[in-house]
């Protein structure tokens, strides 16, 4: 590893700050790494569409450790100054996504330091105990946050995936307002769930740059705590300054300042020989009277009767002095005691402080029986309160019972309730030439009987969208007639032309031939055909 060539600051930094440097570099490199992270994600998520469109993301997001493999590979060429190419990373692509693919997309899918831990697997190389081993070793400091690095991401991934649900929202007609946002996945269409998975997956590619490059930088600061890195490049810059300054130093001497250097020297070696008795000489007069100094003070010191009993006296009374207090005697203290001087452990000597801790204690505890009542309290009312919106969001509807909902072509313009008979109804309409509440009559029960037969119509329809859902879902008898009567509905819709009277009593006909007997056989009467 060449330290000298790397493109970021090697200071020791705290997390947080290698998480900003790390967003850093992901703002430089941001469109290559968009890119990288890319190539593998779009055909995996649309794979995953296509295989089930309603719960196909949870595919797209248990392989999201396979993306960033490739960011992580492109970053650590980076910060030391050689940039790879785009092929070459695409050719280099595989052989960094084999290593524990399958532990990576299981049992180490939820890790929350993934984006740190995955440099170790990959620069170094390490797996088995050798990996959990280094990865004790860098986990094991205060300063470790790379656990909530991991949360701050998610809810980067959140917030930006539904600000696009909200933007395509707002740029959406009126009518598709309520759709996009619509977030029961049991009842959500084609349209509202793409836009929703949509959305995951813009999100998670605009974080994913700055979550894998923060947990990389992450990772070279905590080497750089360990290994001292900061250090080493700091000896290695003095080192190359002692270089360039000696070369300077020999450019610059000529020849005669070596010759008398030269010249020094032998005149240096010449009285040193010269002066070598002379040196033996003293060295051998100091070597006596060292060994006369050693004998002296090896020899022990002599002391007469007199000195030897006061010696005595003196230490015997210091042995006194010792063992009376202050300095001496020992005290074994048990438990927590008050600091306090003499005179005012005179004047407190009655007062009794284990009371007022029992009273305490007391409090502390009706105190804490308090808290747990109101907090479950609040919790039952809360419950109480939201019971039915908690029950629907948790309820598993059946295809059995399905809601009654009409586009909003035609529910934003009747939202009357249907009438029990309806074929009475609109023969009464026709009679009294109300031909377009005649018309709508026919259309609203029709889509309400397919509704009850299981025919998925929402209200973001068309009605180029009803016809094609009633023609995936019913017989050719009943497409052909909603065919005609969708004709007649939108001619009058759109070119204001009413259909005649004798049009509307063949499709009053038809109606009670389709829908009216097999409705008596099958299913109750209509209640409602709108659902608001």
């Amino acid at each position: 590893m060449q330290l000298d060539k790397l493109a970021v600051s090697v200071e020791a930094k705290t997390s947080w700050q290698s998480f900003d440097l790390g967003c850093r570099v992901a703002i430089k490199h941001y469109l290559k790494l968009l890119l990288i992270w890319i190539v593998p994600a779009l055909p995996i998520f649309i794979i995953s569409c296509l295989i089930n469109l309603m719960y196909g993301w949870l595919i797209f997001w248990l392989c999201k450790p396979i993306y960033e493999r490739g960011q992580l590979y492109f970053l650590s060429h980076a910060v030391f100054a050689s940039r790879p190419s785009f092929m070459h990373l695409l050719k280099a692509l595989p052989s960094q996504i084999k290593p524990m693919c399958l532990s990576s997309l299981t049992i180490r899918r939820l890790a929350p330091s993934r984006s740190f831990d995955l440099a170790v697997l990959l620069l170094e190389k390490l797996t088995g105990e050798m990996r959990s081993k280094r990865l004790k070793v860098l986990h094991s400091s205060k300063d470790n946050n790379t656990a909530w690095w991991t949360i701050c991401c998610i809810h980067w991934e959140f917030f930006i995936a539904l600000a696009f649900l909200v933007t395509l929202n707002m740029l959406l007609p009126q009518e598709f307002s309520d759709t996009i946002l619509f977030f029961n996945m049991d009842y959500a269409s084609t349209t509202e769930l793409i836009a929703q998975n949509l959305s995951m997956f813009v999100g998670a590619a605009i974080v994913a740059p700055f979550y894998v490059s923060g947990g990389f930088i992450a990772y070279l600061n905590r080497r750089v705590h360990l290994e001292a890195w900061d250090i080493e490049l700091g000896f290695k810059k003095w080192r190359q300054q002692a270089n360039l300054q000696e070369s300077t130093l020999g450019k610059n001497t000529n020849s005669v300042g070596s010759k008398s250097i030269k010249a020094l020297v032998i005149t240096f070696c010449l009285l040193t020989f010269s002066n070598h008795g002379l040196f033996g000489q003293s060295a051998m007069a100091q070597d006596t009277s060292d060994e006369n100094t050693l004998d002296t003070q090896n020899e022990a010191p002599k002391f007469s009767e007199a000195q030897g009993t006061k010696r005595e006296e003196i230490k015997s009374s210091l042995t006194t002095l010792m063992e009376a207090p202050p300095f001496g005697g020992k005290e074994t203290v048990t438990n927590y005691r008050w600091k306090r001087k003499e005179s005012d452990a005179k004047d407190d000597s009655d007062f009794d402080f284990s009371k007022w801790a029992k009273i305490g204690a007391t409090l502390a505890n009706s105190l804490e029986i308090i808290m747990w009542f109101v907090f479950i309290f609040t919790f039952s009312y809360i419950l109480y309160r939201n019971w039915q919106n908690i029950s629907q969001f948790f309820s598993v509807p059946t295809s059995e019972n399905p809601p009654l909902e009409l586009p909003t072509f035609i529910s934003s313009k009747f939202t009357d309730k249907l009438p029990t008979d309806i074929s009475a109804a609109i023969h009464d309409a026709i009679a009294k030439g109300e031909y377009r509440f005649a018309l709508s009559l026919l259309l609203r029960a029709s889509l309400t009987h397919l509704s009850q037969a299981n025919v998925r119509i929402t209200r973001s329809m068309t009605e180029n969208e009803c016809l094609q859902a009633i023609k995936s879902s019913s017989s050719a008898s009943t497409y052909a007639y909603m065919h005609r009567l969708f004709h007649a509905w939108m001619k009058m819709a759109w070119a204001h032309q009413l259909p005649d009277e004798q049009a509307l009593r063949k499709l009053n006909t038809e109606f009670s031939a389709l829908f009216v007997s097999s409705s008596n056989s099958d299913h109750p009467p209509l209640e409602q055909g709108v659902a608001k």
